[in-house]
């Protein structure tokens, strides 16, 4: 299903007047929902007639590019109005954007006015609440494969990549919160930090708004690999624990499920996608003691389900940032196939932390 939509989202020939909108994956609908604004392209239609799975082409007033860049003027403006927005959304169906702003009616009212040019629709509603990036301090464990804890701040490492030609790890931009430095440390033997980093980050620091999302090259000698830690949290020890190759990355859908597998929780699944954020706005760590506002683009928001065989409300913890998210088979999968297919970054979390029932003292989320 991810084949089909990612070949569609990416095919040749896409121009103002024919262009890809916006897809719904979900395995439980046996089907492809494509949005594509004006007629197919003929790649599309290759594309399409290519598809294991069947596809249902459905029209879209806007195109992902329309509304991306739609998206981004919403942000400016907002700020200009002085106006905290949560996030922007980006429907599936092409539509134009939904903002959430934090604030009452009049918040949402001075945004409405303030982009009520910016091309496209732009639905307003208030009480919108920032997101909480999930970062804390902890332990770590070997940070050869993606998954691991890092300090400090504690977070966690995702996926081995290329940057620039050179082997990196990836994790979140975030992680690096002021006065950090961009060295990242294991915890030694003691419970302290290792005295040797064992990476360094390497991608630029940016100002303003950037996906959530930085590259750690390789130091004193480690080499990063093209696994993941797949099992028991990193408090738990090696016990549950194990390497996961990743057979390859995915473009995230709306309707996939997924797992969370950060090193503070370990593997999280019955995780689905709902929705797509063009940007979005979440609180983290300042160096100080304090917080300070992150303003990132182009993520998914995903919601944690309870199910009769999983009633954990729990979808992550502070720790889990920068960590793994790897494609789930649907609802109740454990996680536990041979190979994982990345599919992004823990980056934030939306609504209010709560003490975590069990395991190391950290704050949840939903």
């Amino acid at each position: 299903m991810n084949e089909t939509a990612g070949a569609l989202e990416h095919s040749a020939g896409q121009s103002e007047g024919s262009a890809f909108a916006g897809v719904i994956a979900a395995p439980e609908d046996k089907r492809v929902i494509v949005y594509w604004h004006g007629a197919l392209t003929p790649a599309a239609q290759a594309a399409i007639a290519r598809s294991a799975t069947p596809v249902v082409v459905r029209s879209a007033k806007y195109s992902v590019k329309v509304l991306s860049a739609a998206s981004a003027r919403v942000a400016q403006r907002a700020q200009s109005a002085d106006v905290q927005l949560a996030k922007v959304i980006r429907p599936q169906d092409g539509s134009g954007l939904q903002a959430s702003v934090v604030g009452g009616e009049a918040e949402a009212a001075r945004l409405r006015q303030a982009v009520a040019s910016v091309g496209v629709p732009v639905k307003v509603t208030p009480g919108g609440e920032v997101q909480t990036s999930l970062a804390d301090p902890s332990r770590n464990t070997d940070p050869t494969a993606g998954g691991a804890q890092m300090i400090s701040p504690v977070c966690s490492t995702a996926f081995a990549a290329k940057y620039q030609g050179r082997e990196v790890m990836l994790t979140a931009d975030h992680c690096f919160s002021p006065g950090s430095g961009i060295e990242r440390y294991v915890v030694d033997s003691t419970g302290g930090r290792a005295p040797q980093p064992f990476g360094t980050r390497v991608s630029p620091k940016v100002e303003g708004p950037v996906v959530d999302v930085a590259a750690l090259q390789p130091w004193n000698g480690t080499q990063f690999e093209p696994r993941i830690w797949t099992g028991s949290a990193a408090d738990a020890g090696s016990s549950g624990q194990k390497k996961t190759w990743v057979n390859g990355a995915m473009l995230p859908q709306k309707g996939n499920w997924i797992c969370n597998d950060g090193s503070r929780s370990g593997m999280i699944c019955n995780i689905q996608i709902t929705d797509r954020s063009e940007d979005y706005f979440a609180k983290g760590p300042d160096g100080n003691g304090k917080e300070v506002m992150h303003h990132y683009r182009w993520g998914w928001d995903a919601k944690k389900r309870v199910t009769s065989k999983d009633s954990s409300p729990v979808a992550g913890r502070r720790g889990d940032s920068g960590g793994p998210v790897i494609l789930s088979t649907g609802r109740d999968d454990t996680g536990t196939e041979p190979n994982a297919f990345a599919m992004g970054i823990v980056s934030a979390s939306a609504g209010a932390g709560f003490t975590c029932p069990t395991g190391v003292q950290t704050i949840c989320f939903k």
